[in-house]
């Protein structure tokens, strides 16, 4: 399924995340590579000696969203932030399910051609969800995870889905609350309220939902995760995916923000050190 609702939609997203991508604290390369599922975008910086450091974002977003902290990622790793293929990213706009093995056997072959062996990962929302599923089909491959919001621990709440619908519906202002309570009522950077109205009107969002894991695969977890949520999240229910994983996860960290919302931005001050400390690089 094409993401976009036309190749103009698409250009003009993809203009704009061209734009973002100046604004980084950081100098980029774009490297492509033909995957299992389709040409996938790479945002490559930091030391090629550097341990590796894979970025996946959550849905309806792009790497910018790594805009806060890639800079300071990129003075301690070999950063790749990955556009994941389907969304509003330089990869291809074939959208593949999240049902499954299919995250997985993308990923694989995307390491493979990326010549990485195994990397410490940081996801958000879907991006979570898909490192973690990874380090449960693939362990060798997954060294640490840190897990913003991740989708897949508890069932999304049903209440978003009905407010999502219903405030893409009502043009600009919508999009507006939409934004604060992504962010629970902090400030609208001008640069959020115009690209969440490009994706209102260019863009399909991913009607699937990725798997939930089971307590099994939970359980022998090999990788140490840092679990990091808003207990404010309209998406997720933060205090359900945090008992859950307390329970079954081995090795587990985990952080709650008081006033978070479920986009979590500025991270790099919690996961530097996580990914940093005993085991080592």
């Amino acid at each position: 399924m094409n993401a976009f609702r036309s190749e103009k939609g698409r250009r003009k997203i993809l203009s704009f995340y061209r734009r973002m991508l100046r604004d980084l604290s950081c100098e980029v390369e774009i490297r492509e590579y033909e995957t299992c599922r389709g040409l996938t975008a790479v945002l490559t910086t930091g030391p090629k000696e550097g341990a590796p450091l894979i970025l996946l974002h959550g849905t309806a977003s792009n790497s910018a969203a790594w805009g806060m902290d890639i800079g300071e990622y990129s003075r301690h790793f070999r950063v790749y932030a990955v556009d994941i293929p389907g969304e509003p990213g330089f990869s291809t706009p074939g959208r593949f399910s999240s049902a499954g093995k299919e995250f997985t056997l993308w990923l694989d072959d995307l390491m493979d051609r990326m010549g990485v062996e195994s990397a410490f990962f940081c996801g958000q929302s879907l991006g979570a969800w898909a490192a973690l599923r990874l380090a449960v089909d693939r362990p060798g491959r997954v060294r640490k995870v840190c897990a913003v919001s991740p989708s897949g621990i508890r069932p999304p709440r049903k209440s978003y889905f009905l407010r999502l619908i219903w405030l893409m519906l009502r043009g600009e202002r919508g999009v507006r609350r939409l934004i604060r309570l992504m962010h629970n009522d902090t400030e609208i950077l001008p640069e959020e309220l115009e690209i969440f109205d490009l994706m209102r009107k260019h863009f399909i969002y991913r009607q699937d939902l990725p798997d939930l894991f089971t307590d099994r695969e939970l359980r022998e977890l090999s990788a140490p995760v840092l679990y990091l949520a808003g207990a404010k999240d309209i998406v997720l229910n933060t205090a359900g995916s945090e008992k859950r994983l307390a329970a079954l996860v081995p090795e587990l960290t985990r952080k709650i923000y008081p006033e978070g919302g479920h986009a979590l931005t500025g991270l790099a001050g919690e996961t530097v050190p996580f990914f940093q400390e005993s085991p080592a690089l």
